[in-house]
């Protein structure tokens, strides 16, 4: 069983010439396994885990108009992270994240309805901490990760949008990584970052229809990774990370979006991967990725009613149902050990106004236990309610 909590909260101000947004959140999870059997385990019993997870980020921007058709924004990003977990079967682990981020966007107007957009920027995050309680000091993994992007986006008419980015994109390894977790899934504490390059192209191309809205969206993108981290099972159902040599990842995500009648709502996803191991390992260059399914698609169809007065909604009440189908895929390098594809249905209810929110979602109605990782089955039915304030001037 798995109880979490969040809480969060966004301040935004415009003292001039700035824009200043800052948000604060914390949350709280417990994660808790029945084994009374032992078949998890090398005993049986109940081992819980506690994560404690506060935070925030400030970002502040200044935008400039160095002509009449040019605007620069740079913008200044700050956060700050800490992460600690602790259980019945495993010590307690903590550690500080601090990242810092700056980037400049610019904006060109060419007409009325078209333009170029042109952005960049640099991503500084550091990990201080994050050694296991009476461990030894070498498992300190204190480490620094730089990243940067460069994008361009050309507003080519009203109703399309063609973008081509690169971003060189670092993570560093996260505590359940390093450390592990109860049950059959050990840390290793000596994981280096990941480092991955990714160039990608996509278009977005909106209908001009009168009564309805349609869109269009794909993306497609190569990475390359170096160090990748991957679960990696063994033959008796052990699951640990490791850092892969190389690995080659391609994507194409396809979106449909379409709102019908003023009452209909159906979003739509399709997700093609096709990740490959290009280490130098022979037993596994050229296999696929563990736990990346070659295909993937989403569907929701939500149902609203609003309530209008004057022309101006003031309140929005729906409900929605999802679909959701995940294709096969391996649990090992060798790509002999299957998962089968899975079919989750989902819905909920929510309530809106201009300030507040109140859903109420409703996933895996089936209860399906499909695992990917031994001992880890899928969650099963799982409800969760929502609520969101908002404070207008």
């Amino acid at each position: 069983s798995m109880e979490r909590h969040l809480l969060a909260l966004r301040l935004d101000l415009e003292p001039a010439p700035f824009r200043l947004a800052i948000t604060t959140w914390l949350a709280a999870t417990e994660t808790e396994v029945t084994d009374p059997l032992g078949e998890i385990g090398l005993g049986s019993g109940t081992s819980t885990v506690a994560s404690f997870v506060p935070g925030a980020v400030a970002t502040l921007a200044l935008p400039l108009a160095p002509a009449d058709a040019w605007r620069l924004t740079p913008t200044l990003h700050i956060a700050w992270r800490h992460e600690a977990t602790s259980g019945s079967a495993l010590a307690s682990a903590s550690r500080h994240l601090l990242s810092g981020a700056v980037e400049f966007l610019s904006r060109h107007r060419l007409s009325e309805d078209t333009g170029l957009e042109l952005g960049a920027g640099l991503r500084l995050e550091a990990a201080l901490g994050g050694a296991l309680d009476n461990a030894p000091s070498d498992t300190d993994a204190a480490a620094t990760s730089l990243g940067a992007f460069l994008e361009a986006a050309w507003r080519a008419s009203p109703s399309l949008r063609v973008t081509l980015g690169a971003r060189l994109a670092p993570r560093l390894p996260s505590l359940f990584e390093r450390f592990g977790d109860t049950g059959l899934v050990l840390g290793n504490p000596t994981l280096r970052p990941e480092s991955a390059m990714t160039v990608e192209t996509g278009l977005r191309w909106d209908a001009p229809l009168d009564s309805h809205r349609l869109s269009v969206a794909a993306l497609a993108y190569a990475t390359f990774a170096d160090d990748l981290i991957q679960f990696v099972q063994n033959s008796q159902g052990v699951s640990r990370p490791e850092n892969l040599a190389s690995a080659r990842i391609l994507g194409l995500e396809l979106e449909v979006q379409a709102e019908l009648f003023e009452h209909l709502r159906l979003r739509s996803s399709l997700t093609i991967l096709d990740a490959i191991d290009t280490s130098d390992i022979a037993a596994r260059s050229g296999n696929h990725l563990p736990l990346r399914p070659t295909f993937a698609s989403s569907h929701r169809l939500d149902l609203m009613l609003a309530d209008t007065a004057l022309g101006e909604v003031r309140g929005q009440i729906g409900a929605y149902v999802s679909l959701d189908w995940i294709g096969q895929n391996h649990l090992d390098f060798a790509n002999l050990v299957a998962v089968p594809a899975r079919l989750l249905l989902g819905g909920g209810l929510y309530v809106r106004s201009d300030l507040a929110e109140v859903m109420l979602s409703l996933s895996n109605l089936t209860d399906d236990r499909i695992q990917d990782l031994a001992g880890y089955p899928l969650p099963g039915f799982t409800a969760m309610c929502s609520l969101r304030l908002r404070s207008t001037p």
